[in-house]
């Protein structure tokens, strides 16, 4: 646990093998963490900084997203190109959802009603209806789909490609992608800021974060960072 104020370790705290992905429920009281080589995920009171049981999902567990009503868990499985859902209610894991290969990335719709996929293993994203956990059409996209991040109104999705030089925005409602924009080699990750206007891609082997102007398509001048950077996280809201 780090103080971001402070910039400090407070707390340390024991989890599964190889944690990988972590997952912050709305409410801020329990973080799940995904196990990637116990092929589970398992929760963690923030407050106490108590673990619970580990829950099994499927083959490499990645990366997760937590419904914004706080119910559902979306585990991307990357070993058996499944997605499982986990009930934060009963803390029990749905029928694994078949996806595209190699997910590894799961972001969640503002309203809930869908959450992407980057299937990392190919050039598509992949839609589910969180009402019936039914797949929906593919979104093809230039290069190979890794990062994503939605804006706050949930009409555009920006996905980065860790093998492309650029970052796509595309259309949530026509599944249409955009002009893609470049930002510089390994577009690993990316993240909008609280409002949209910003988003900021990683650029593993250029060791830069780079702003995008979201209305204008425009890549703005990398920030330094340390070697190799692979994601990038936000605050929701200004500070200071």
């Amino acid at each position: 646990m780090i103080d971001v104020a402070k910039g400090t370790v407070d707390a340390t705290v024991s989890v599964g093998n190889v944690p990988a992905g972590l997952a912050l429920t709305p409410d801020g009281r329990t973080l799940w963490v995904a196990d990637y080589s116990d092929n589970a995920v398992q929760p963690i009171d923030t407050g106490t900084l108590r673990t619970g049981e580990p829950v099994p999902v499927g083959s490499g567990p990645e990366n997760m997203t937590v419904t914004p009503d706080g119910r559902t868990l979306y585990v991307a499985n990357i070993h058996d190109d499944t997605v499982t859902p986990v009930d934060l209610t009963t803390g029990r894991a749905g029928t694994a959802i078949p996806v595209g290969p190699s997910p590894f990335n799961v972001v969640a719709a503002p309203d809930g009603r869908t959450v992407y996929v980057s299937d990392s293993g190919g050039s598509t994203v992949t839609p589910i209806d969180t009402a019936t956990d039914d797949t929906q059409p593919t979104i093809l996209v230039s290069g190979q789909a890794y990062g994503l991040a939605l804006s706050p109104d949930g009409r555009t999705l920006w996905v980065s490609p860790s093998n492309g030089d650029h970052v796509t925005p595309v259309d949530t409602v026509t599944g249409a992608p955009g002009t893609t924009i470049t930002v510089g080699a390994s577009a690993f990750d990316v993240a909008l800021d609280w409002n949209g206007a910003t988003a900021y891609v990683t650029t593993a082997d250029g060791n830069g974060l780079v702003p995008v102007d979201t209305a204008t398509g425009t890549a703005g001048s990398p920030l330094t960072t340390g070697a190799y950077p692979l994601a990038v996280a936000l605050t929701p809201v200004p500070v200071g």
